[in-house]
């Protein structure tokens, strides 16, 4: 074999290697959109899943309110239904950490055409959800009374305000400041 012949050899190796290659870029970018389009289809799936828990957890509240012998007016009922997320146990927590993590995931590969974070997002949100599912309580829960803010000021309750956005930080803050506190150590003999 001549010399000739071993770099028509050599050229026709190159020439294929670079179809190969050509053909797998095309290959891993209908990969990298395929697990884009079932990162959005997983999404969607859980955002409606989360919806269908804020809802049941508005009705649960409603039906508590409506046990202690609170009269609800249609406006009331609304906003028990839309104020009261899911988040009172370990399980809604964990639900709406790995969504969250996959909707920022999302936005960061639409913004900045970041696919490697993907990995990094499904494994965590991975993580959360089978944490998730190890949890046994599962069941949605009305808010303890301390966190109830009613149309009325109450001493067991937190105040009411006129604005109910500023609602929840005056709840957090009547439950905190009424929480037993603890003496300090001191170090000095």
């Amino acid at each position: 074999m001549g010399c000739a012949a071993a770099v028509r050899r050599h050229r026709h190796v190159r020439r294929r290697i670079r179809l190969l290659r050509g053909a797998l870029a095309v290959q891993k970018l209908k990969l990298d959109r395929a697990a884009t389009a079932l990162a959005v289809l997983g999404v969607a799936a859980h955002t409606a899943y989360l919806v269908t828990r804020w809802i049941a957890a508005g009705q649960i509240e409603i039906l508590a309110r409506e046990r202690t012998g609170d009269v609800l007016t249609s406006m009331d009922r609304f906003w028990f239904m839309i104020s009261h997320p899911p988040y009172t146990n370990l399980f809604d927590a964990l639900n709406f950490v790995a969504w969250a993590m996959m909707v920022c995931y999302l936005i960061i590969e639409r913004k900045w055409g970041l696919r490697i974070v993907g990995a990094l997002a499904v494994a965590l949100a991975l993580v959360a959800m089978g944490e998730a599912s190890l949890v046994t309580d599962k069941q949605i829960e009305p808010l303890v009374p301390r966190c109830r803010a009613t149309g009325s000021s109450s001493t067991s309750g937190c105040s009411s305000s006129p604005t109910r956005s500023s609602r929840s930080a005056r709840c957090a803050r009547c439950c905190i400041s009424s929480a037993p506190r603890r003496r300090r150590r001191s170090w000095a003999v």
